[in-house]
């Protein structure tokens, strides 16, 4: 997630007022989507289907669960 442009959408998962002195959700930005982690993997089933739900049609999610991974090669995207 941190790869991606901005992690902002995450919030649907983590708590970002723990993370004392976050101003900003700016990323990595090393690839143009957004991976969408531990899909229909407990804890986050909930939560990656709420994340779903609100930035489908904002962002180019990428969801994976925990046993893919998402590898880029010539600006193409594989999910392996």
């Amino acid at each position: 997630m941190v790869a991606s442009p901005d992690i902002e959408y995450a919030r649907v998962m983590d708590d970002s007022d723990a993370a004392l002195g976050m101003f900003n959700f700016k990323a990595l930005g090393i690839v143009d989507f957004y991976p969408a982690v531990h899909e229909e993997e407990e804890p986050f089933v909930q939560a990656v289907r709420r994340m779903k739900s609100e930035y489908s049609d904002k962002l180019d999610l990428v969801p994976i669960n925990n046993s893919r991974a998402i590898r880029v090669e010539g600006g193409v995207r594989f999910i392996v």
